[in-house]
């Protein structure tokens, strides 16, 4: 439904489908950008507490030199935002930030609060979906 509306503002305002295509696409990359940063601290996490007796450093090192890479190129990507989505950075870059602090907050409280639904985030189980009651 909401790509309906989505179109129809398109259609209605008569915007320019290649521009809007170009921009959303700058718009959709920063936040993977973020998502890499965040799998690469991950896995440095995770490979230094997972190491075995007869396992090396390198693994760590690297997946943290890569890491560093994504933060030169998000860094990059932040100065230059305007040219990637043609919007000014500051309220974009704010609203991103904004709404991966709340999910990351959002899921402390559930951590907390809720386990239950907080062990079913990024879950596709259908069962759990289901309404219990007949």
């Amino acid at each position: 439904m909401a790509t309906y509306v989505g179109l129809i503002v398109v259609v209605a305002a008569y915007i320019d489908e290649t521009l809007l295509y170009g921009r959303l696409a700058g718009l959709y990359s920063y936040p993977f950008l973020i998502l890499l940063l965040m799998v690469a601290l991950a896995m440095v996490v995770y490979l230094q507490r997972n190491r075995g007796p007869g396992d090396g450093v390198v693994p760590t090192i690297l997946t943290a030199a890569s890491g560093v890479v994504v933060v030169v190129v998000l860094y990059f990507v932040t100065v230059n935002f305007d040219l990637l989505t043609g919007a000014t950075a500051t309220a974009a870059v704010v609203i991103i930030y904004g709404v991966a602090v709340i999910g990351m907050v959002m899921a402390w409280v559930y951590r907390s609060r809720r386990p239950d639904v907080y062990a079913r985030i990024g879950r596709d189980d259908a069962a759990a979906l289901e309404d219990p009651t007949p």
